[in-house]
């Protein structure tokens, strides 16, 4: 691949630092620390390998042959030379929308970073960036860090810095999808219980149909956005009878397993369409809010995704113990 170098300079590190309201020790992508030195990846795609797997991660831009312009993420990702689980014309741990509860029949405000352009940068073979300038209507600029760490882990760091004034229901949403090519079993499982009840134990997810029943919540977050009504975005709103206990969940795909877990303090919310993909492509989604965002502070979420051959459900909890003690609690 050609790479360009791409430099910058301790002193514009320190204006950010200070702009952000942030340590320098909680600094993790080259938005806050864009001191650090990387190589933009100009044709938009990486071939990741470690351990048994092996991933595809594309910017926003067409690759020949099959992924479309707009999608961003997880192209591929195959352990052992398996199959890998998403649609080829779209991606995994897609960037989808960011919203601020105005409702719009723009297709291109909504799906606002489909639209603007992308830069894959590389910061060494386990390490890239997906980052995207300031987009035009909610103005959020971002930068998205893939860790690809063995045995078969991606640890993912969001941060976002809202360069517009512009939240007039008081909130900012950003939603990821992942479109799964024709699961046998599309749904979502998690550890929750229906809403108003206790205790828990394993809940399938299944929607009747797209944007109906479609998000489920932490069992700790009572938080109520106001929007717009109707609100095109019909998955974002509409909330199902369940809520979750632990912030994990999980999806088979064949003889393997997609496991996607986050830190309680990030209160995403979990979220599913049974045609998000195409008839018989399942989206297994998620999103997060900021509440009361400031202009030019910046916000971080982290999560970690693994791909591996199926154990059984107690080797999911201890794949998300594990993310608990390595710091995914905090």
């Amino acid at each position: 691949m050609n790479f360009r170098w791409h430099f910058t300079t301790l002193v514009a590190c320190s204006l950010l630092t200070v702009a952000a309201g942030l340590k320098g020790s909680e600094q993790v992508t080259t938005l806050s620390r864009p001191e650090s030195t990387y190589q933009v990846v100009p044709e938009g795609l990486a071939e990741v390998r470690w351990g048994k797997l092996a991933a595809q991660l594309v910017n926003n831009q067409a690759v020949a042959p099959d992924h479309a312009a707009g999608y961003n993420g997880l192209q591929s990702i195959r352990y052992d030379g398996g199959p890998s689980p998403f649609v080829p014309r779209f991606a995994g741990l897609n960037l989808e929308h960011v919203n601020n509860g105005v409702a719009t029949a723009d297709r291109d405000l909504q799906f606002e970073p489909r639209k603007h352009p992308m830069e894959l940068r590389r910061l060494d073979a386990e390490t890239y960036e997906l980052y995207q300038a300031p987009l035009p209507n909610t103005g959020l600029e971002s930068s998205t860090r893939f860790v690809f760490r063995e045995p078969h882990f991606i640890d993912v760091t969001f941060e976002c810095i809202p360069r517009l004034g512009r939240f007039p229901y008081a909130h900012l949403n950003v939603f990821w999808a992942s479109y799964i090519l024709k699961p046998e079993d599309m749904s979502l499982y998690f550890l929750g219980r229906k809403k108003g009840q206790k205790g828990e134990a394993w809940v399938q997810g299944v929607t009747p149909k797209h944007g109906v029943m479609a998000t489920h919540r932490g069992a700790k977050d009572h938080r109520q956005f106001q929007h717009d009504n109707p609100f095109p975005l019909t998955l974002v709103f509409n909330e199902s009878d369940y809520e979750y206990t632990r912030p994990v969940y999980y999806g088979r795909y064949g003889d393997f397993v997609w496991i996607v877990m986050f830190r309680e303090r990030d209160l995403v919310r979990f979220t599913q369409s049974p045609s998000g993909g195409g008839e018989g492509n399942p989206a297994w989604d998620f999103q997060w809010f900021i509440e009361r965002p400031r202009k030019d502070k910046l916000y971080r979420l982290v999560y970690r995704a693994v791909y591996k051959p199926w154990v059984d459900r107690q080797d999911v909890l201890r794949e998300y113990d594990q993310f608990v003690k390595s710091g995914g609690k905090d």
